[in-house]
C-alpha cells in the first residue's frame, strides 16, 4: 500500500535531493605489480579439470548405425546483397522464426584516424549520448514512441533495430532520426564527462590496457594514430563555454578550419575557452532572485526553436520565453512555425509584433500567435501587455533556479537589459505588501 502511495513527484525529489553527481564516489581497482612470484598452491591444492588419460570406447550399435548415416542439413543461408545508389550496403537474410525484422548496421569510421588530436575520447562521449533521443524527440517521447510499435533500438557507430515487420517502416525511421540527428543535450554531457575521465583513469593502469599499449608501440611507427590514447586530460579538455548544439556544431566548423590552416591544438582549444559568443546571441544580462535572464536576437522560428532547446539544456529549472514577434508579414508567412517553435519553454509571454516599418495586417497580432501556440498544445502561452508589465509578470510565475529569455530583433533588448533591475526593485514592495 505504501508503495502505491509513491508519485513521480515523490521519486524526482527524492532523486534531486541524493543523486547529486558531485557527491558520487568512485572506486576502480588497480592491480599492481608486486614482483614476488605467484603461488600455485591454494585452497587444498592446484585445481584441475582434467580426468586423467582418455581411451577410446566402443560405441553402441544403435549409436554406430547413427553416425554413419548423418545427414548435413541443408543450409536456408541465401542472403541476398545489394549495393544502394548512396554506397550503403544491404545484407537481406530471410528467415521464417519469427514476424520480427532485426537490422544490424556500422558506420565505417576510425576513431584513431577521424578524432582531432587533443580530442581522444569524443567517440567514448558521443556514443554515450545516443540514448537521449533526437532533435525532434526528447528522450522519454523518443522511447514511448519506440514501446508503441514494441521495438529496440540502439544507435551510434554501430546500430540495431528488431521491430515486428508490420512496424518495420516505422522502426527505421526512428533508427535513422537516432543516428543523424541525435539530440546531444550538454546536460547529460556534463554528466558523463566526470565519469568517463574517471573510468579512463583506471583503465590506463590495468594490466590488459598497459599490454595492448606495448603491443601497440611494438608494432606500430611513433607517429602512427593507433598510438594515441585517450586520458583523463583529453576527456575533461572537451569544453565549450556556450550553451547549444547550433555553437557546438559552429565551433567543430572553426576546429576544422584551424585543423586546415595547421594551428596548435593549444591555440585551438584557448581560443573556443575563451571565446564569449557575439552580442544578443544566448547573453546574459543578469540575474535577479535566483532567476537568469538572458537577451537573445532570435527571431525566426528555427533560430528560437534552437535558443530555447540550449536554454533547456543550460538549466533544471523552467525556461520562460518572452518573444517580441517581429514584422506582421514575417508572422503571417511562417505562422504555422511559430505556433510550433516554443515547445521547449514552460512558459511563452507573447508581445505585441514589432513593425519595423510596416504597416499592420488584419488577423495577425498578438492575440492571434497566443491562440495559435495554445491550439497547436502549448498549456502555457499567454499576453503581455506591455513591457511595463513585464518584470511584475516574471516575479509573479518564476522561481530561483529559472532561466528567462527574451527574443526578438526589435526593442526587446532594451526590456531584457533593465529586467534584472526591475526585478530586484519589485522584491521590497512584495515583502511589505
Amino acid at each position: 500500500e505504501a508503495i502505491r502511495k509513491v508519485t513521480t513527484a515523490d521519486v524526482n525529489r527524492v532523486a534531486r535531493e541524493f543523486l547529486v553527481a558531485d557527491h558520487s564516489i568512485v572506486a576502480i581497482l588497480s592491480p599492481q605489480p608486486s614482483g614476488k612470484p605467484v603461488s600455485s598452491q591454494g585452497f587444498g591444492g592446484q585445481e584441475s579439470f582434467a580426468t586423467g588419460e582418455a581411451k577410446a570406447v566402443k560405441l553402441p550399435d544403435w549409436a554406430a548405425r547413427a553416425v554413419e548415416r548423418l545427414d548435413m542439413p541443408h543450409s536456408t543461408l541465401q542472403p541476398v546483397v545489394t549495393v544502394l545508389s548512396n554506397g550503403l550496403t544491404v545484407i537481406v537474410q530471410p528467415e521464417s522464426v519469427s514476424d520480427a525484422i532485426a537490422v544490424y548496421g556500422r558506420v565505417k569510421s576510425n576513431a584513431d584516424v577521424e578524432t582531432a588530436k587533443g580530442k581522444e575520447g569524443v567517440d567514448d562521449m558521443l556514443g554515450r549520448l545516443f540514448s537521449f533521443g533526437t532533435k525532434s524527440l526528447d528522450r522519454l517521447a523518443f522511447q514511448k514512441a519506440l514501446d508503441d510499435i514494441a521495438a529496440n533500438e540502439s544507435a551510434g557507430t554501430d546500430f540495431s533495430l528488431q521491430v515486428l515487420s508490420e512496424d518495420f517502416e516505422r522502426g527505421v525511421q526512428l533508427l535513422a532520426d537516432n543516428v543523424l540527428s541525435p539530440a546531444l543535450p550538454e546536460q547529460a554531457f556534463s554528466i558523463f564527462q566526470p565519469e568517463v575521465a574517471a573510468a579512463v583513469a583506471g583503465q590506463l593502469e590495468s594490466p590488459s590496457y598497459l599490454e595492448s599499449r606495448a603491443v601497440r608501440k611494438g608494432l606500430f611507427p611513433r607517429r602512427d594514430p593507433a598510438q594515441r590514447e585517450t586520458t583523463p586530460k583529453t576527456i575533461k579538455g572537451l569544453t565549450l563555454p556556450m550553451f547549444g548544439q547550433h555553437n557546438v556544431q559552429n565551433s567543430l566548423a572553426a576546429v576544422a578550419v584551424a585543423q586546415e590552416l595547421r594551428l596548435a591544438d593549444e591555440v585551438v582549444r584557448q581560443a573556443l575557452a575563451g571565446f564569449k559568443g557575439v552580442k544578443r546571441r544566448f547573453t546574459k544580462t543578469g540575474e535577479a532572485n535566483g532567476i537568469t535572464i538572458i537577451d537573445d536576437y532570435g527571431h525566426h522560428p528555427v533560430e528560437i526553436a534552437a535558443v530555447l532547446k540550449a536554454a533547456r539544456g543550460a538549466t533544471t529549472g523552467s525556461v520562460i520565453a518572452v518573444v517580441q514577434p517581429h514584422r506582421f508579414s514575417r508572422v503571417k508567412a511562417l505562422f504555422e512555425e511559430f505556433c510550433t517553435c516554443f515547445n521547449d519553454a514552460d512558459a511563452v509571454l507573447v508581445a505585441d509584433i514589432y513593425p519595423a516599418g510596416e504597416a499592420p495586417i488584419e488577423g495577425v497580432d498578438r492575440d492571434a500567435l497566443v491562440a495559435g501556440l495554445k491550439a497547436h498544445g502549448h498549456r502555457n502561452a499567454l499576453p503581455l501587455s506591455g513591457p511595463e508589465k513585464l518584470a511584475e509578470t516574471i516575479a509573479g510565475i518564476a522561481k530561483p533556479g529559472d532561466l528567462v529569455v527574451c527574443l526578438g530583433a526589435g526593442s526587446i533588448t532594451n526590456w531584457a537589459q533593465s529586467l534584472p533591475a526591475e526585478i530586484e526593485a519589485l522584491s521590497p514592495q512584495r515583502k511589505r505588501q
